[in-house]
């Protein structure tokens, strides 16, 4: 008779300490049903690099302005030589003309006008200077007649021979279209001891 209520003491607080187990088993099993499923590759997966965009590139044109400043120095040779009689003097002015507007028509033709308005400055601004500074370099007598003629003729073709440089090797460029990427030929080649797969294109 004495286990009787031993038995019941350890239903009556055996009961509560289950149904608390439950209770928190309950909790804990909701509160990790609530956690947010997210996996370590969606969070450390890098951005997607973004390709940039081709720019454009730079063609040199310039062979064609030292074309012209050819022509103009064989039309000055031609009017120098005195050959030509009476024709010299036109050949003369076509050489200038031609030396002056020359390259600056054909900047204006790759439609450059900025650069076609800087070559012009350039062919007559600067062999000017450069005369008039040898011209003040000479040291002339009070009584000497054409004084510093030689000055300022080699001042002048300085000039000109630096208008022709800095025109040709500093504004003869013009913006072109880049060449687009991607894959333009391919082939097989077969030999008797190999055989070779060959493709041909633009890539970057």
């Amino acid at each position: 008779m004495r286990s009787l209520p031993a038995l019941v003491f350890v239903s009556v607080f055996a009961a509560p300490t289950r149904s608390f187990a439950e209770g928190a088993g309950a909790a804990r099993s909701q509160h990790v049903a609530g956690i947010p499923q997210t996996t370590v590759s969606e969070e450390l997966a890098p951005a997607p690099a973004t390709e940039p965009a081709p720019s454009g590139c730079e063609r040199w044109y310039g062979w064609q302005s030292l074309s012209i400043d050819g022509a103009a120095l064989l039309l000055a040779f031609a009017a120098a030589t005195g050959d030509l009689g009476d024709d010299s003097d036109d050949f003369a002015y076509a050489a200038a003309g031609v030396y002056v507007l020359g390259s600056p028509i054909a900047h204006f033709a790759h439609h450059n006008p900025g650069r076609g308005l800087g070559s012009l400055a350039l062919r007559t601004g600067l062999p000017f200077a450069l005369g008039g500074l040898g011209l003040a370099t000479a040291d002339c007598a009070p009584e000497e007649e054409a004084c510093g003629v030689g000055e300022a003729a080699i001042g002048t073709i300085v000039g000109m021979v630096a208008a022709i440089v800095i025109d040709a090797g500093a504004l003869g460029y013009e913006k072109v279209a880049a060449p687009s990427a991607g894959l333009s030929n391919i082939g097989v080649s077969l030999g008797r001891d190999h055989s070779a797969l060959v493709a041909a294109g633009t890539f970057w």
